[in-house]
């Protein structure tokens, strides 16, 4: 049965993106990146080996981080029984503090709920802090959801190659089942002959006023993840999301703009990429690259 066409663009984008990885060996892919410290707490996770978590955990920053310069991360991961989140409060040394609803060794779920809470520390979720209502909030869930799927995805076949322990290369199957089942979840589809900047033009007041839309944040994820397949180079932009002070009230069009100048330059063109899918290609003067396509 041929894919559909979004699906077929992911598997597109993958192959591209993960060429261009292909050097990666089992030395690299589970190293700890200078600078990033991981330490998860010993109780709530059940039957599994603490240290194993870390290096699963190690294996998801490394793949967002990639070959950016280098960035100073502490976090501590501990269990909950609510749904993961990244708090608004350190801990004691600064570092921040995530909580995972994964346990045993699901370790696609543990990838899945990493990466979301991650890419919020990239994303400079705190700078307005937690009292602060924020219009464009739903924007970087949406983000957060991208780095889901995009490191299930990848991870899945990093897993298969170069595994970051040997044990692990057993669950690369259980990444990629993961990510098939959530891309083709049916709520995640754009309705027939709809772009998405007609999408978001219907849905947006919705999303500002509540940004933990899931349905519609699942779908705008999806659509966007074959750019970030197609340039990783994505993940170094998130770092300067929310660095403007005007962000919390600004609108998607001004976001976008203040995003747009506090990237360096060799991020602005991805950024511009993304602002031209959700809205339109004259809120960022670029050139437009193409995502990838169905084969």
């Amino acid at each position: 049965m041929r894919l559909p066409f979004v699906v077929a663009s992911i598997a597109l984008g993958m192959m591209v993106s993960l060429a261009a990885r292909a050097d990666t060996s089992p030395a690299t892919n589970g190293k700890r990146r200078a600078g990033v410290t991981i330490q998860v707490d010993n109780q709530g996770w059940g039957a599994v080996d603490t240290r194993q978590v870390e290096v699963v955990l190690h294996s998801v920053a490394n793949l967002l981080l990639d070959d950016q310069p280098e960035r100073l991360i502490k976090v501590r991961v501990s269990h909950t029984e609510a749904n993961p989140v990244a708090l608004y409060e350190r801990g004691p040394d600064g570092e921040y503090l995530i909580r995972l609803h994964a346990d045993r060794t699901r370790w696609h779920l543990y990838v899945y709920e990493f990466a979301h809470e991650f890419c919020h520390i990239l994303s400079n979720y705190d700078r307005a802090g937690g009292e602060i209502s924020r219009q464009n909030q739903w924007f970087e869930e949406t983000i957060c959801e991208t780095a889901s799927l995009y490191a299930l995805g990848s991870l899945a076949t990093e897993w298969s190659l170069a595994p970051p322990e040997p044990s692990l290369a057993s669950h690369a199957d259980d990444l990629r089942r993961f990510f098939r089942f959530l891309i083709t979840e049916r709520h995640r589809k754009l309705p027939e002959d709809t772009e998405l900047r007609e999408w978001l033009r219907e849905h947006q007041a919705q999303l500002s006023a509540d940004p933990y839309r899931r349905d519609q944040n699942d779908l705008v994820a999806k659509t966007v993840l074959p750019l970030f397949f197609a340039d990783p180079r994505g993940w170094e932009a998130i770092n300067y999301l929310n660095l403007h002070p005007d962000d919390p009230s600004a609108s998607l069009d001004e976001f976008m703009r203040h995003w747009h100048a506090n990237a360096p330059e060799r991020d602005r063109p991805f950024v511009a990429k993304l602002s031209a899918l959700l809205l339109n290609a004259d809120v960022i003067s670029a050139a437009p690259t193409k995502m990838a396509s169905a084969p």
